[in-house]
């Protein structure tokens, strides 16, 4: 049987996100799915720690929350995820 996490992706859409708990998140998630894409919403420059299976896209201003998951799951699926969390 495969791991089913080479098959999960995860979105992550912060607006004014506390750092520290943005990284707890990603820990926690970052061993359970292929990649975690982190979409910021308009936040001021957001700093999180370099992660392997982290990606980052800033939208520049907050377009809302459903546009902001929309983006993340776009890049999921063009990098080829079959499910997204």
């Amino acid at each position: 049987m495969q791991d089913c996490k080479l098959f999960v992706d995860a979105v992550i859409v912060v607006y004014k996100a506390d750092c520290a708990d943005l990284s707890r998140t990603i820990s926690s998630l970052s061993g359970q799915v292929r990649s975690v894409y982190l979409i910021n919403n308009g936040s001021e420059s957001l700093v999180v720690e370099n992660w392997r299976n982290v990606y980052q896209d800033s939208l520049g201003r907050n377009y809302g929350i459903a546009y902001a998951e929309n983006v993340g799951i776009h890049k999921a699926l063009s990098a080829g995820v079959i499910r997204h969390l």
